[in-house]
């Protein structure tokens, strides 16, 4: 495919295996097809499969598989119905990605009704306005649901084998996980990591993914009580709040003071960094380097392995610096200080929305909002800027590859893009203009109804001049065979690539 198929940027000598993050598009394909989407869900996995990439994330509904609270037999081997589990149609995208080759990242969220945490409870449901499946969960009935998981996926003789495992997603900030509490979270880290691997040991685990917020309501000096970091998660006392949200680095170091070390086999986070367009280019993100302009721009990329001095800020305002980080040091740096230094940073989503002309899906239809302000979903009618276009999306995803290239091997990886194809047919009232559109595929006018994607986004030179700015989309494809035959030069990224046992 056209996709990935330029060459590689140049100076990269540690190129990690690429995976892809199936979004909500899938949803699209079960509605257009009810009685049986399977034609059409391998239709998609084997477009998919043509990239060339090695991984793929599926997403697990928990509140779909157990709607009801039902006692799993600890003893089956493969819990199924008689433990009132129904897979269903995760079981249809798990082989499918497994028929075309594909290794597989399972993510389990959406909580069920009877499963929500203690601290989610009705009257915070009702205050706040989130809905059951929006809670973080109880994490005995988490951990019993996961194992049941992962037992179930654990073979290709049962549900297809799933080779690595995220505990949530974004749960530092974000619409769900709510009340975003590191030490809730730990703890159920803590219980879910060993009946993972009790289930399948050859399973790996990541922690996160966190997503680039800042912590809010702080202080705005970047003090701590006297208990450090982790007394800030129920602080009372109003002049150390307690965040309702929570900076990647900060929800770390709450992990790392609740004992976190040695639960989890890498760390997963979503460096975005799309919205660094409006910059010079040399300060655009990917860099190697730190925002000249602002050397407190602390956007997800950088959090990863920039140290700041303490207190950090977080996203420049037009007020100035106007919310403090409580820890200086990033996520890299804090794993190495409590001896996870060896561990991988799994780019569990990294992407970019293409909302301008030459980006937007080609499937004609009103996407959200009023006829007015969507032609054929060309945003460039709206009023909202910046727009991005295909060639930021390139540049974004060559600047990663890059940039990941010149680390220690292992360090980072693998790299998940977000998401195959565009989602506008699933999301069709959505009133975000970026969201239905971080594809790297357009829609086709089937796309729904047979599982065919329409056309790539990403062709390297034909959407923009190369330069040193705007470099070739790298060959992701000719980079995950070599990683695959252990070519010198690229690496086979730890869980990226290798199981438990090494294998």
């Amino acid at each position: 495919m056209a996709l990935f198929g330029c060459q590689a940027a140049i100076g990269q000598t540690n190129t990690p295996v690429t995976g892809i993050n199936l979004g909500s598009e899938i949803n699209d394909i079960l509605n257009q097809n009810p009685n049986n989407p399977t034609q059409a869900i391998n239709n998609y996995m084997a477009a998919v499969a043509a990239t060339n990439v090695r991984w793929v994330r599926i997403g697990i509904d928990w509140a779909q598989t157990q709607p009801s609270q039902t006692t799993i037999n600890s003893s089956d081997p493969n819990p199924g119905t008689s433990s009132g589990l129904t897979w269903g149609v995760a079981d249809t995208l798990i082989r499918a990605a497994r028929n075309n080759g594909l290794r597989v990242l399972g993510l389990i969220t959406l909580t069920p009704p009877w499963a929500v945490s203690s601290e989610c409870s009705s009257s915070y449901q009702q205050a706040n306005g989130v809905s059951s499946w929006l809670c973080a969960p109880d994490p005995a009935l988490y951990t019993s649901f996961a194992r049941a998981a992962a037992k179930h996926y654990s073979s290709d003789s049962y549900g297809g084998e799933v080779d690595a495992w995220e505990i949530w997603n974004e749960p530092n900030c974000g619409i769900d996980f709510k009340p975003h509490d590191p030490a809730l979270y730990t703890t159920i880290l803590k219980s879910v990591y060993p009946a993972i691997k009790q289930a399948n040991p050859r399973a790996y685990v990541y922690a996160g993914g966190s997503s680039g917020c800042t912590t809010y309501p702080n202080n705005t000096s970047g003090a701590l009580p006297s208990n450090g970091i982790a007394g800030l998660v129920n602080s009372t006392n109003s002049s150390f709040p307690a965040p309702t949200q929570w900076d990647p680095r900060d929800w770390l170091a709450v992990m790392y003071a609740d004992g976190a070390q040695g639960y989890f086999d890498a760390l997963a986070h979503h460096p975005y960094c799309y919205g660094d367009d409006w910059q010079s280019a040399s300060d655009q993100c990917p860099s190697a380097t730190l925002n000249s302009t602002f050397p407190q721009y602390s956007n997800p990329f950088n959090m990863m392995w920039h140290t700041f001095s303490s207190p950090s800020y977080g996203w420049p305002s037009s007020s100035g610096n106007t919310f403090s980080s409580y820890t200086g040091t990033s996520l890299r740096d804090q794993m190495s200080a409590h001896g996870d230094g060896a561990k991988t940073i799994a780019l569990t989503e990294f992407g970019v929305p293409t909302t301008g002309s030459d980006g937007a899906t080609n499937f004609t239809g009103q996407l959200g909002g009023s006829s007015t302000q969507y032609t054929n979903a060309n945003f460039q009618t709206l009023q909202n800027a910046p727009y991005y276009t295909q060639a930021n999306q390139a540049r974004e995803y060559s600047a990663l590859m890059a940039w990941i290239g010149q680390q220690t091997k292992g360090a980072y990886g693998p790299v998940y893009a977000y998401s195959y194809s565009d989602q506008a047919l699933s999301l069709p009232g959505s009133t975000n203009i970026y969201e239905p559109y971080f594809g790297i595929m357009t829609l086709g006018s089937t796309t729904g109804s047979t599982g065919t994607p329409g056309a790539a986004k990403i062709e390297g030179t034909s959407q923009a001049a190369s330069s040193q700015y705007y470099p070739a989309w790298p060959n992701f494809g000719a980079s995950a065979a070599a990683a695959a035959a252990g070519t010198g030069g690229y690496a086979p990224i730890g869980p990226g690539w290798f199981n438990a046992q090494g294998n």
